[in-house]
């Protein structure tokens, strides 16, 4: 849940990008990296709040359920 946004933003970047360097015919390594690089980081400083707020929330029940286990 919290790493499936990156991943699909690092796959549909990746596809892009290679789409474009099949068409142009440009073989460059460092064109696959950078877009994605980019795209991940634009996805982290948008979704950041959201990520933060969903892994506090499963710490908080993870944390609440010790005491359940103990009996």
């Amino acid at each position: 849940m919290v790493a499936a946004p990156f991943l699909l933003t690092a796959l549909i970047v990746g596809l892009a990008v290679s789409l474009f360097q099949t068409i142009t015919s440009i073989q460059e390594q460092t064109l696959t990296f950078v877009p994605k690089a980019l795209a991940v980081v634009a996805l982290l400083y948008m979704v950041l709040p959201l990520l933060i707020r969903t892994l506090m929330d499963f710490t908080i029940g993870m944390i609440s359920q010790i005491p359940k286990m103990v009996q």
